[in-house]
């Protein structure tokens, strides 16, 4: 019975030591609404010769509406082919058992990032932000089952797919991260 007890004890630990705390950028609530964001999350980064880019995700809750900010920042030497988000743009996400999910650009408006000052003038910085509604209702198996491809449709028909690793081992931003199973981890953060 002891044994018993003390394994039930040890899978019951180890079970909520496995699940990610939710640590917000904002968690703001007044007479108009809440606004809930969690932190920036990478889930992907390609190094090519002179050129970095990095992708984030970050969940938010617009009073009680899911939402999702998609962030990428460019760094390269070379020119720097702009990739912008309209009316029209959309992100899927493809699970291990099939299911894709669409998200539809919340903005109407054109949107092809800023431009940040580099103050070595050796690279060309582009950070792109935009934020995506959730269109299904029913997103249990966003919950359940983890990602292996992000399609990002930017504006004028440009494609670009984005494999989800189990890990990601980032050494240019010192930080490990699963982005896979990153809406298993982080979409209860915003769930009210």
């Amino acid at each position: 019975m002891k044994r018993l007890l003390l394994t039930l004890f040890f899978f019951g630990t180890l079970t909520l030591t496995a699940q990610k705390n939710c640590v917000y950028e904002t968690n703001i609530s007044d007479s108009i609404g809440t606004l809930k964001t969690t932190e920036k999350y990478l889930v992907n980064e390609m190094v090519f010769g002179n050129t970095t880019k990095y992708v984030f995700l970050s969940l938010m809750n617009v009073s009680g509406y899911p939402m999702l900010n998609f962030q990428t920042i460019t760094k390269t030497k070379d020119f720097q082919k702009v990739s912008c988000f309209d009316k029209n743009s959309r992100i899927y996400f493809q699970l291990t058992n099939g299911k894709i999910y669409t998200l539809i650009a919340a903005e109407e408006n054109n949107n092809c990032g800023t431009i940040i000052p580099d103050e070595s003038k050796q690279y060309n910085i582009n950070l792109l932000t935009s934020n995506f509604l959730f269109m299904k209702a029913d997103l249990e198996d966003l919950k359940k089952y983890p990602v292996v491809l992000m399609r990002v449709r930017y504006g004028a028909d440009n494609t670009v797919d984005y494999i989800f690793n189990k890990e990601l081992k980032s050494d240019t931003i010192k930080g490990n991260y699963a982005p896979e199973t990153y809406f298993i981890n982080y979409f209860k953060c915003i769930e009210e």
